[in-house]
């Protein structure tokens, strides 16, 4: 891909990350968290706007040394790579996916209690992103050679990402009767009689959704191991039904906790994943 690329220098070179190495003997919760995660970054791939480094990438020399080599104070540095790397080259940087896995672990730690604990610590650090988000605005507003609008839809979608990131599931779960409770006068509006109706149409595509992430995952996933019953792997496709409280214990809690430490100055010291 490199060398057939004429614009290869401002590049990094993204595969689709895969966390099935171990998926059969991770915890439930942990395999449901890493089928959405792995499947995320394929919806990336096809979008290349919103691809960004996340892991494993290639890139060239020449590139690490213009941008000035990787941020030794952010957390999040191959995500402060990618914007050192927007900032540096403008337009002409590109994020080029390929459409290979590379395999890692999902989390396993020694317990079941540790390996949740450790997944929500891994998803706290990622959501640590946020931090990108005065380093990106600070440098739109700074490098005007950049065309406006290229910087600005950047600036748009961190924003929306993060916010996305630490609200969206409990809204998809609870929008429909948080609303009601809180506001008992709006359920005797016209809006608040239709609500339910709404988010029942809206939770149905969202089924529909979920059974094709189902179909994709089970074509891409390791056989089950040989010595699983039928029964076992009924339970597999049961376990989907745990897909909410991965949103809320692994996507929510940890992007609000990060959040909320960077709006109070409480910051993160990098911990490295437990994977047994």
């Amino acid at each position: 891909m490199h060398l057939t690329d004429p614009n290869r220098e401002p590049e990094l070179y993204l595969p689709v990350p895969y966390f099935h190495n171990n998926i059969w003997q991770a915890p439930l919760l942990m395999r449901l968290f890493v089928a959405v995660l792995t499947q995320m970054q394929m919806w990336r791939s096809v979008l290349p706007e919103n691809l960004r480094s996340f892991g494993s990438y290639s890139t060239t020399l020449h590139l690490v040394h213009e941008v000035g080599y990787w941020a030794t104070d952010a957390i999040p540095e191959d995500s402060r790579f990618y914007w050192k790397s927007f900032f540096t080259y403008g337009t002409r940087f590109r994020a080029v996916p390929l459409f290979i896995p590379i395999y890692g672990d999902a989390v396993r730690a020694k317990t079941y209690w540790r390996s949740l604990a450790s997944q929500y610590l891994q998803a706290r650090r990622w959501a640590w992103g946020v931090t990108d988000l005065p380093y990106v605005v600070r440098n739109a507003i700074a490098h005007h050679e950049i065309p406006f609008w290229s910087r600005a839809w950047r600036v748009i979608g961190l924003f929306g990402e993060h916010i996305n990131w630490a609200i969206a599931p409990f809204v998809v779960i609870f929008g429909a009767t948080m609303p009601l409770v809180i506001n008992p006068a709006f359920a005797r509006t016209t809006l608040g009689q239709n609500l339910p109706f709404f988010a029942s149409s809206m939770l149905s595509i969202a089924l529909v959704a979920l059974i094709v992430l189902i179909w994709i995952e089970h074509r891409i996933v390791p056989p089950f191991p040989a010595d699983w019953g039928w029964f076992r792997k009924m339970l597999v496709y049961l376990g989907w039904t745990g897909l909410p409280l991965v949103g809320i214990f692994f996507s929510n809690l940890p992007a609000l906790d990060a959040q909320t430490r960077l709006l109070t100055g409480r910051y993160l010291e990098y911990r490295v994943t437990e994977k047994a």
